[in-house]
């Protein structure tokens, strides 16, 4: 991927952004603890809050289903420049209608510990290998757990001073295992391409689209997600993001996923 022939002003690298959140792609909740979703190129040490809902509206099946909640999201620097991500427990609110029946469900989410290892590509273009390990802490399985790993490759680049490339793939595979130890697994390769804009220091805008797909299931296309996030920086070291997703084509129903994320970087000047 040749980013170097884009783009002619000196730039500093791709990691060096003015802003708090460097090479961090659509934050697109569509799966517990944010696994399966791509993570930063950057390192940084953070802290946030975020929420997240998705709606899934049936109308030709009498069907609907509501999924919120919220947790503590953040990172934390270390020497050498690799970095750890962390997701912890939060609640967990889910709510189904199928016709005249109703059910719901308040507990625990997932929680998520990832590695990423940076590995620079010239002045311009970041690629960070990581790997990360779903914990079953969600509390929505009465008789069962789920679990998990991932690995894979995050990237940004900088196409010119105010706009920046993010993408990369994610393998992540899921694995319930009942009562009597039988074990299910999900493996759901994603793919994402996401462009931020940022034409002031307080804003960026960033747009794109993820492809999942589940190799060995009957319907084995997932869906083509568009996706954009507006986020804002009140002051250099805090910023606030609103993301949403919107699957399209595939097997994946959900109509809308949305979220509000609230953080602060530690350790900017």
């Amino acid at each position: 991927m040749a980013l170097g022939a884009l783009g002619g002003e000196a730039q500093a690298e791709p990691c060096d952004s003015e802003l708090p959140e460097a090479g961090v792609p659509v934050r697109a909740p569509l799966a517990p603890a944010s696994f399966g979703e791509q993570p930063a190129a950057c390192g940084a040490t953070t802290i946030a809050l975020r929420t997240r809902m998705s709606v899934l509206i049936a109308m030709d099946d009498y069907y609907g289903q509501m999924h919120a909640g919220a947790g503590v999201t953040g990172s934390i620097l270390l020497p050498g420049g690799s970095w750890l991500s962390a997701e912890l427990p939060g609640f967990d609110y889910r709510f189904a209608a199928n016709a005249t029946v109703e059910d719901d469900h308040l507990g625990l989410s997932a929680s998520t510990l990832g590695y990423h290892v940076p590995v620079p590509l010239g002045e311009r273009l970041q690629l960070a290998p990581y790997g990360r390990v779903m914990f079953p802490t969600e509390t929505v399985f009465e008789n069962a757990v789920r679990y998990g790993v991932e690995h894979g490759i995050s990237m940004v680049g900088n196409v010119t001073p105010w706009l920046e490339l993010m993408g990369g793939y994610a393998l992540p595979l899921r694995l319930t295992t009942g009562a009597h130890g039988h074990t299910q697994s999900l493996f759901m390769p994603t793919m994402s391409l996401d462009l931020g804009f940022r034409p002031f220091t307080w804003f960026e805008g960033v747009g794109g689209l993820s492809m999942r797909v589940a190799p060995g299931e009957d319907e084995a296309f997932e869906g083509l997600n568009p996706r954009v996030a507006l986020r804002f920086y009140p002051w250099r070291s805090s910023f606030i993001d609103l993301s949403g997703t919107f699957p399209v084509l595939g097997r994946d129903r959900t109509n809308a996923a949305v979220g509000l994320t609230l953080g602060y970087r530690f350790g900017q000047d």
